[in-house]
């Protein structure tokens, strides 16, 4: 492929023309010295104070406009060179003005450079001037802008946190640099000598400089900030998960309440400036920590507290890490001699709260214990949705390991191979969603094995206790019998998921004791009788790999989890005070029509009523 400007020679200059024609000055010497270099085509344009554009100038406007490389698809990044400091829609450190949101639908990839400047900076320029948060929080249009974004570095270092409690929210609207409070952070971090790939440098017009840049293919530095200390040495933040790390050391080093993160970090060698400035008001400074990685050593972290937007309209308090270090490496190549360069480092909170403020339905499951029995290509997957949304405790009880050949369709794959379906999830789940308790039970229920499988009545009352929801996943009818029959003694919400052959379809369904309807047996008969429509399965769908004493279904993961997602939502809206399904409480999924071909998945769905044939539900009228 070629850039845009390779591909359409002429519109570069039709741009540059248009601009010209309206009165903005574009540096045509700038532009032959070598616009064209690996930062892509950028272009150093002057709107005069006089101009056409609606803009109240008091000195000329200059401008530099860089190109993505598939100009027209994607707009240009307009960045001020001199001219206009902004207090809001303006980097305050890349210096580019925010002409448009940042999803590519909302720029016209028929526009052109000069449209685009007339029609944006005047609507930029005015509401980038306002400050007032009542005035911003009433315009539908606005959005937060975190200072913080502006200065952290994208790297493939992660710094994680519960959120510290802050009292005052209110800031001095001081215009010199203060610490308004401050205490201690402990500390730990993965092992020194990660390979982790901080350092760059790109050439930024006619000059070097060094940047943090991400590197997908090195390890992550984690670093975990324990517990947040006041000054009287009392928790203010305390990280939920214990031994996240498994890290043998800690660490202590500082954190600092400043009134502006601007401030800090617009001074030149700014962490050294920091420093000196504690030191003039006797605070106390931060102590000395080594963390080495392959091109970068840390020799100083402090957490800053900061105000910021949070959402358009109001202040609270931001966080980041200021690191200071130096670079031994650049481009993959050893430096004779190491430069100092500071990096800024995001915190990324831990809080349940913020954790789940991107899935307010699935609250329903934080203080929920949920209860699965199987753990095959449908009850695996949806223990880890469960997981991932936020479920309080998890009990998985399964009997079988992790076959290599079954990783097609099993969620964690030929890591797990050798290891029992109940371990491998534990461990998966509690590493990832580390907030979420998971009880495991080695049993197979049925089994006439009672050394391998002792104690099957006491494992399933323990299993059973306490459960708010349990969750059939068994594919094993007389699984399915028991355990709904437990469930409707014991008053629990039971739902039943099972895929057909060939994964050509599936069903989901519940038996909530409180609805007084249907139950599994119900639906067994009703599946016979015609009552509700069975999908369709495929007659040749089973096989018997090698090695493997039972047969199994043929069926796609991808096929599966039509039926799986289905169930987790079930669950969740049984468990929601507001029921949102409605009177159904089974859901048959079609993906193979009657002429065998492929459909889109089709759900149809059914109350379960009592069936007139079910001993369970009519045990009192049946002779």
């Amino acid at each position: 492929m070629k850039d845009w400007y390779k591909e359409y020679p002429d519109l570069l200059e039709r741009e540059i023309r248009v601009l010209k024609d309206n009165g903005i000055l574009v540096d045509d010497a700038n532009l032959n010295r070598g616009a064209f270099n690996r930062e892509g085509v950028r272009l150093i344009c002057t709107i005069p104070v006089e101009n056409n554009l609606g803009l109240n100038l008091t000195d000329d406007l200059k401008l530099n406009i860089l190109f993505p490389s598939n100009y027209p698809y994607f707009r240009p990044d307009v960045y001020v060179i001199s001219g206009v400091v902004l207090p809001r829609h303006h980097n305050p450190h890349g210096k580019n003005l925010c002409l448009l949101p940042r999803p590519t639908q909302f720029w016209n990839p028929e526009d052109r450079i000069y449209k685009y400047l007339k029609e944006r900076l005047p609507i930029v320029f005015e509401k980038g001037r306002i400050i007032d948060q009542e005035v911003i929080g009433m315009d539908p249009e606005e959005q937060a802008e975190p200072i913080s974004e502006y200065y952290t570095n994208p790297t493939n270092a992660v710094v994680l946190s519960a959120r510290p409690v802050i009292e005052n929210i209110e800031v001095p609207n001081d215009e010199e640099f203060k610490v308004l409070d401050h205490g201690t952070i402990q500390i730990s971090h993965s092992p020194n000598g990660a390979k982790v790939k901080l350092i760059e440098t790109i050439m930024f017009g006619d000059e070097f400089l060094p940047v943090a840049v991400l590197d997908a293919n090195s390890e992550t530095l984690k670093i975990v900030l324990e517990k947040w200390f006041d000054t009287k040495d009392r928790v203010i933040a305390d990280f939920p998960f214990n031994n996240f790390l498994k890290s043998e050391k800690t660490l202590r080093t500082k954190w600092y309440k400043i009134n502006s993160l601007e401030k800090l970090l617009n001074k030149n060698d700014s962490f050294n400036w920091l420093i000196a400035d504690l030191k003039s008001k006797g605070v106390q400074q931060p102590l000395r920590v080594v963390i080495q990685t392959r091109n970068y050593v840390i020799n100083h972290i402090v957490g800053l507290l900061f105000p910021e937007e949070e959402v358009a309209g109001k202040i609270d308090w931001g966080w980041l890490l200021f690191v200071d270090g130096y670079v031994l490496r650049a481009n993959d190549q050893k430096l004779r001699v190491p430069f100092p360069f500071p990096i800024v480092l995001p915190i990324m909170s831990v809080d349940r709260s913020e954790l789940f403020v991107r899935i307010p339905h699935s609250k329903v499951l934080n203080d929920k214990t949920i209860s699965i029995i199987g753990l095959g290509s449908l009850g695996a997957p949806s223990a880890l949705e469960f997981a991932k949304n936020g479920v309080k405790e998890l009990r998985l009880i399964d009997f079988d390991v992790v076959e290599v050949t079954s990783s097609v369709r099993w969620p964690l794959g030929i890591e797990s191979a050798g290891m029992l379906k109940t371990i491998a999830l534990k461990n998966f789940i509690e590493k990832n969603y580390p907030g979420v308790k998971v009880k495991i039970f080695h049993h197979k229920i049925g089994s006439t094995d009672h050394i391998a499988f002792p104690n099957e009545n006491e494992k399933l009352e323990e299993f059973f206790i306490s459960t708010d929801l349990v969750y059939d996943a068994s594919a094993e009818e007389g699984v399915n019998n028991l355990i709904s029959t437990l469930c409707r003694e014991k008053k629990i919400p039971y739902i039943e998921i099972e895929g057909r052959r060939g994964a050509w379809g599936g069903i989901v369904m519940r038996a909530i004791p409180e609805k007084k309807k249907g139950c599994w047996m119900c639906l067994q008969y009703s599946l016979i009788d015609g009552t509700i429509t069975p999908p369709n399965e495929d007659n040749n769908g089973l096989i018997q790999p090698k090695g493997c004493g039972d047969l199994t279904f043929t069926g796609a993961s991808f096929d599966m989890q039509n039926i799986s997602l289905a169930g987790v939502r079930m669950a969740v809206s049984s468990l929601s005070k507001e029921d949102k399904l409605g009177d159904w409480d089974v859901a048959v999924l079609s993906m193979v029509g009657d002429e065998k071909k492929p459909i889109a998945p089709e759900w149809e769905t059914f109350a379960l009523e009592i069936n007139s044939k079910c001993p369970i539900c009519n045990a009192g009228s049946l002779d």
